[in-house]
């Protein structure tokens, strides 16, 4: 008995823990639960070189401001793996961090790094990630699926829950998924062709199309990030955008109307909900009551969007319930951590998912 508390009590405090959450265009990190951050998941490389330059937010903020000679590498594209030397990279620098905002706490190495992976990860890149991180001096890597970290997540803030069955949608930067998670197995698992980054080019590609302007995508961000999917509020509020007209090459403004946006996104929206009816439509009686008793929990960066819950159940007759926190693989990871059991049941770093 003494050994569930033991664990966590002797571990945490001789050794720093860190939880990692790398599966998108940014990468969560925290450290001892003391604070949680956010970095952009690209690196700048000086091609003249062959040397990583910029890391994180830094690199994010000078993409379109450098010399051709420094190019953007990506970590993860469209929810896939694609560059592990330069993720090996950002973790050295997210280290050097630590070390420097951290300097009362002494640890020479990272003893104990646990990270939250999607579903669908391959051995091979679970291989590739352990990689990026012994280079960097860690000593053991832990893996777990996110979708046990989301329900540890969901478990621990939802109080007045009726049942251990949680279902959830991520509806994430590169892949999008729902899932039905009971007590640490996985009932059901379905990928959904939606992600922030498709719609990102889809208001891209409109403003181009529309307008023959060219914007970055801190402004596509920016117009998603006031967007309201209920066209039945009547938002005639438009933002005015700086792009690179595509006649002359010379910098315009524009003003767009928020309404005009939401309309252009909609179908895709409405293809999520198509999509979620299918799902609900093979479950269990028993399921659909917890569904209906408790709802659907939608996390990620795409559940920010204005309207989202109400949009969905207007479509489906479903109670969804909105999850605006970002770093919950970060907390899931500290509850799964906590318990000596789920640590050893669910840790990856031996075993794939099934």
């Amino acid at each position: 008995m003494l050994g569930k508390y033991f664990f966590p009590y002797v571990f945490t405090k001789i050794f720093p823990v860190f939880c990692f959450d790398i599966g998108s265009d940014t990468i969560k990190y925290s450290f001892n639960k003391n604070t949680y951050v956010i970095e952009k998941n690209i690196c700048t490389i000086d091609t003249y070189t062959n040397k990583y330059v910029y890391f994180g937010n830094v690199s994010s903020n000078l993409i379109g401001r450098l010399d051709e000679n420094f190019k953007i590498v990506r970590n993860v594209i469209n929810g896939k793996f694609v560059d592990f030397d330069s993720l090996a990279e950002i973790i050295s620098y997210i280290f050097k961090n630590i070390r420097q905002k951290n300097k009362n706490v002494f640890f020479k190495k990272p003893i104990i790094v646990c990270v939250a992976v999607p579903h669908e990860i391959t051995e091979i890149e679970i291989n590739a990630i352990a990689d990026a991180f012994y280079v960097n001096g860690v000593i053991n890597v832990y893996f777990f699926d996110e979708c046990f970290t989301h329900f540890f997540y969901l478990r621990h803030v939802i109080n007045n829950i009726s049942t251990n069955t949680f279902v959830f949608m991520n509806l994430g930067y590169g892949k999008s998924f729902i899932s039905i998670v009971n007590n640490g197995i996985i009932v059901k698992y379905l990928d959904i062709n939606l992600s922030a980054e498709k719609i990102r080019n889809v208001v891209f590609k409109y403003i181009l199309n529309k307008y023959n302007v060219k914007v970055s995508l801190e402004f596509v961000d920016k117009i998603l990030s006031t967007l309201n999917l209920d066209l039945t509020s009547k938002n005639y509020e438009t933002l005015e955008i700086l792009g690179l007209s595509m006649l002359d090459l010379t910098p315009k403004k524009i003003k767009i109307s928020l309404n005009e946006i939401s309309q252009i996104i909609y179908d895709e929206f409405n293809l999520l909900s198509e999509n979620i009816k299918l799902f609900l439509e093979k479950l269990s009686p028993e399921i659909l009551t917890d569904i209906d008793n408790n709802g659907i929990f939608i996390l990620g960066g795409l559940a920010k969007i204005t309207g989202l819950s109400s949009f969905l159940k207007k479509m489906l007759d479903t109670n969804f319930v909105v999850c605006n926190f970002d770093f919950y693989n970060l907390v899931g990871l500290y509850k799964i951590y906590e318990n000596r059991y789920l640590f050893k049941k669910l840790s990856l770093k031996s075993r794939l998912i099934v």
